[in-house]
């Protein structure tokens, strides 16, 4: 519940876009699409699966600390299973999914190509008629992919974020974010919590500068919303476009 958290300084943040995809998308808009070597295994600590997966993970633009050591049982949170995606026996890609099968917070390929025929293999499985994907902001090839033959897609904010380095989170996820969008030149000064500093943006370069001019001065609070809230409200200073929010993002096994 919203204000709850707001009670200890977290804010609404970023985004992720929700993906629902039924067995009748699958059997019209994929059906040329050949799935027929397509299996699923549970991929176990220590097995090749559990690496390639990790592997394929760490190719996120942005990502949470999942080590090697813990990366299974990460993804096995509030009782989800990982798989490991299998084309004729080679590792294609891997799915996090809830005991149904029906809820899929992770489901990555090394290819769109081989993300289709995932998507039909599962279905092949049997037992469900419509899946819930959850997909981040900056996966944009996919999403679009995705928008030619899903049922629905929409957004709400990803988690429930506090911001405690705002320096150093800006510098982080700006870059990260103008590694896929557009942000549009300029700068921004800032007091929060006593520390001045101004965000520049300049031919998609990030650089936080000490001091700042025409400063915003805003509360630990104010300052997680303004750079983390996916969407308008009262009050909201004015911002360059594209800047916010940031692309901060947490599937289930990381919000565990």
């Amino acid at each position: 519940q919203r204000q709850r958290y707001e009670y200890f300084g977290y804010a609404k943040s970023g985004v992720r876009w929700e993906v629902t995809v039924g067995t009748r998308n699958v059997r019209h808009a994929l059906r040329d699409v050949d799935a027929s070597r397509i299996t699923f295994e549970k991929a176990e600590p220590g097995s090749p699966w559990a690496r390639q997966a990790r592997d394929l993970y760490e190719q996120r633009a942005v990502r949470f600390r999942r080590d090697p050591e813990a990366f299974v049982d990460i993804c096995r949170s509030y009782e989800n299973i990982l798989w490991a995606a299998l084309d004729g026996g080679e590792f294609l890609g891997y799915v996090i999914s809830n005991q149904e099968k029906d809820e899929i917070p992770e489901m990555y390929a090394k290819t769109l190509d081989g993300f289709d025929r995932m998507i039909k293999g599962w279905f092949a499985l049997g037992g469900v008629s419509k899946v819930r994907l959850c997909v981040p902001d900056w996966e944009r090839a996919l999403r679009r992919h995705l928008g030619v033959y899903a049922e629905t897609i929409r957004s709400g904010s990803s988690t429930q974020a506090r911001i405690l380095r705002p320096r150093r989170v800006l510098k982080a996820l700006l870059t990260a974010k103008a590694g896929y969008a557009a942000l549009a030149e300029g700068e921004m000064g800032f007091e929060i919590e006593g520390d001045s500093f101004t965000v520049r943006v300049l031919e998609g370069k990030v650089e936080i500068l000490d001091g700042a001019e025409h400063l915003h001065v805003l509360g630990e609070k104010e300052a997680t919303e303004l750079f983390a809230c996916p969407f308008e409200y009262e009050g909201r200073p004015e911002t360059p476009a594209g800047w916010f929010p940031l692309p901060i993002y947490a599937s289930s096994p990381d919000s565990f």
